[in-house]
C-alpha cells in the first residue's frame, strides 16, 4: 500500500520520518507499478522527490509516516 501518491502535475518533495527499518539500504521504494527504485534511508527524517503519478512505498520491515508535502512547480 502506498505511503504517498503524487496525484498532481508537479513534482513534490515529501518529508517522511522513518521510525524503524530492517533494511536501511532499501527502506523506501519510489516509482510506479511495476517499476520501483529502492532508496537508502535509515531511522530519522528524510526528503524525497516524487514526480507526478509516482508513489512512495515502504519496503518490508519499514515503519514510516508522512510529515509534510511541498510542491516544487
Amino acid at each position: 500500500m502506498p505511503l504517498y501518491t503524487n496525484h498532481t502535475s508537479f513534482p513534490a518533495i515529501v518529508t517522511i520520518q522513518i521510525e524503524s527499518t530492517s533494511e536501511p539500504g532499501a527502506a523506501i521504494q519510489i516509482g510506479q507499478e511495476p517499476i520501483y527504485a529502492k532508496q537508502k534511508a535509515d531511522k530519522g527524517w528524510h526528503d524525497f522527490q516524487v514526480d507526478p503519478g509516482m508513489t512512495i512505498e515502504m519496503s518490508n520491515g519499514t515503519v514510516a509516516v508522512v510529515l509534510g508535502v511541498r510542491m516544487t512547480g
